[in-house]
């Protein structure tokens, strides 16, 4: 079976294995290859290997199947809705460690220079939710408990993607403000 084909049963059957182990197969190779280039060309680092990456996007595909089959006319179509899934993963990855990170860091630098006390940092960091307006403490605290990125996220609370990371950086920018102006 082509990947062609493949796409053509799964539109008819969603949960066809055999469709979906073609699609599989076929859209790995391309998608390793691809994002192995784009974390080599943007000098990208990642805890996860670039396998796991891409099972991640090729789950996901699956998963949202019933929903996006008739954007998808055939396997080209797909490839390039995985790269784009592809790409949006390893940018919402950066931005994750880019955003949320340094303000953990900066808890760390200002409250706690002589200890790496994981208990300590934990309730400053409560603490410094706690006093922000509600909306931005249960944001970051959501974000702080759950470990999710912020485009899942964004997809929980049902915002666009957009109206959501300026949510997040207004959060952040008050986290930090009540951070330089504490004693």
């Amino acid at each position: 079976m082509t990947p062609d084909e493949a796409i053509a049963r799964l539109r008819k059957k969603p949960n066809d294995s055999s469709a979906w182990e073609v699609i599989y197969k076929f859209m790995q190779a391309q998608l390793v290859a691809y994002v192995s280039s784009l974390l080599f060309t943007f000098s990208l680092n990642t805890t996860d290997p670039v396998h796991d990456i891409v099972h991640e996007v090729l789950c996901a595909f699956w998963k949202r199947w019933p929903s996006i089959k008739s954007q998808i006319p055939d396997s080209s179509a797909a490839y390039v809705y995985l790269k784009t899934a592809s790409r949006n993963l390893l940018i919402d990855r950066y931005r994750h460690d880019r955003s949320a990170q340094p303000l953990l860091d900066f808890l760390t630098l200002k409250f706690l220079q002589d200890q790496d006390n994981p208990i300590v940092r934990e309730i400053l960091v409560r603490e410094v939710i706690a006093r922000l307006p509600a909306e931005c403490g249960a944001l970051l605290q959501s974000y702080v408990e759950t470990g999710l990125s912020l485009a899942e996220m964004a997809d929980r609370d049902g915002s666009s993607p957009s109206a959501f990371y300026s949510r997040w950086y207004r959060c952040l920018k008050r986290a930090r403000d009540l951070l330089r102006t504490k004693p």
